[in-house]
């Protein structure tokens, strides 16, 4: 037995620098691991699904793709900065797509993302990008609009380990979430925090503009931010329901530009999100509806275009305000290069208007006034034009801010 045992014990130190020098040759084998080449690029004479139906000349810096289960990509080599590479992955849904009882959903959502996914553990997002070089909020952060939801990821100092890392965490956070109740009840007070601290007088007055604009259409009481009353009533199955629905590829377009071939960043796009697939049935876009005028609202002479409401509101704290708007129902347009000019003429409209405001304010007095004219066209069920004045807080009753 002590023979058999000593002898082992050789066999062991004769072995021991093969098992140590294993590991070594394993680690230096997998040093560069493989990413399989992009597969459904859009090449030759196909047309990139970004410029379908446009006549836009085609930027060739961009190669475009669109998988089998739907999702788009655009990737580009970009060397400024140096070393660094920006993902940013865009799901089509909003506060516009959320249910009454599931208003601030998307939102939720999107923090519960950051929470626990596939690849990263309770709260544990902050620490795997930082170990990333990215910085939580800066570099790593997101946003929910009336329309989308956008996660944003700038990696700086990059190399191809970093860039595989954070593609699998970004895929496990996008497609593998985990909306347990556990997570869900440890967002929601810093989701109702955060409601608290929008709701000042700021927030006010926005909220009362949007309802006014928008008056009969679903976005006048859709705030991304949600109601008390929803968020407190979120549970686990809910926000799943509302994921399954919208968080799927067909609704996804990821974009990727930065100091790397673009041939390799458009694979590591397809090895990481091709896969995916939805889970139950998708949801159907809602109507988003059309610009309603008063019952009552007078057409002037010569236009066949009604003037809209007048709305007040009163906030001591802020300037006096006036904000009139033409409001222009959404609807589905070519990005045509005729598109294009007629958005520059409103573009240069804008901008004389704006000189003649401003000139006109500096002679009254410099710091008395401030007029602007504003496009707004981030918000998709219509297109307000409107024209701004603001002034400082003065003794006088501050003047009503008005829409539409």
């Amino acid at each position: 037995m002590n023979v058999l045992s000593r002898a082992f014990r050789v066999l062991i130190l004769l072995a021991a620098p093969v098992a140590i020098a294993l590991p070594a040759s394993a680690q230096q084998a997998t040093a560069e691991p493989s990413i399989p080449p992009a597969q459904a690029l859009q090449t030759g004479d196909e047309v990139p699904w970004l410029y379908e139906g446009s006549n836009v000349p085609v930027d060739r810096e961009w190669l475009f793709g669109e998988m089998d289960n739907g999702l788009r990509y655009a990737v580009r080599r970009n060397g400024v900065p140096p070393g660094q590479v920006s993902i940013r992955v865009r799901i089509d849904a909003g506060s516009l797509h959320e249910r009454d009882e599931e208003q601030g959903f998307a939102h939720l959502l999107e923090h519960l993302l950051f929470r626990e996914s596939k690849y990263l553990g309770q709260a544990e997002a902050i620490a795997a990008w930082q170990r990333l070089g990215a910085t939580f909020g800066s570099d790593a952060n997101a946003e929910t609009s009336p329309t989308h939801t956008a996660y944003k990821l700038d990696i700086p100092n990059v190399d191809r380990a970093k860039l595989i890392e954070s593609f699998r965490l970004l895929s496990g956070m996008i497609r593998e979430p985990v909306l347990s109740e556990a997570n869900v009840a440890a967002e929601r007070p810093i989701v109702l925090a955060e409601k608290r601290e929008r709701g000042g007088a700021a927030e006010r007055v926005s909220d009362f503009t949007r309802r006014t604009f928008f008056a009969g259409q679903r976005l006048a009481e859709r705030n991304p931010i949600g109601t008390v009353e929803t968020l407190n009533a979120a549970n686990a199955a809910s926000v799943q329901g509302f994921y399954d629905r919208w968080y799927r590829p067909e609704n996804t377009v990821i974009v990727v530009a930065g100091d790397a071939p673009a041939e390799l960043l458009a694979g590591l796009v397809e090895q990481w999100f091709g896969d995916w697939q939805g889970t139950g049935p998708a949801g159907e876009a809602p109507d988003f509806g059309d610009p309603v005028a008063p019952a009552d609202a007078t057409i002037p002479a010569g236009s066949d275009l009604p003037l809209g409401e007048i709305g007040v509101v009163v906030e001591p704290d802020l300037p006096r305000n006036l904000t009139y708007a033409v409001m222009r129902p959404w609807r589905p347009v070519q990005d045509t290069i005729v598109y294009n000019e007629g958005l520059l003429l409103d573009a240069l409209a804008q901008q004389i208007i704006n000189r003649r405001l401003e000139t006109r304010a500096r002679a009254e007095a410099a710091s008395s006034m401030r007029r602007c004219s504003r496009t707004t066209s981030r918000v998709r069920p219509t297109r307000p034009l409107s024209v701004s004045h603001r002034s400082p807080p003065t003794g006088r009753p501050r003047s009503p801010t008005s829409a539409r």
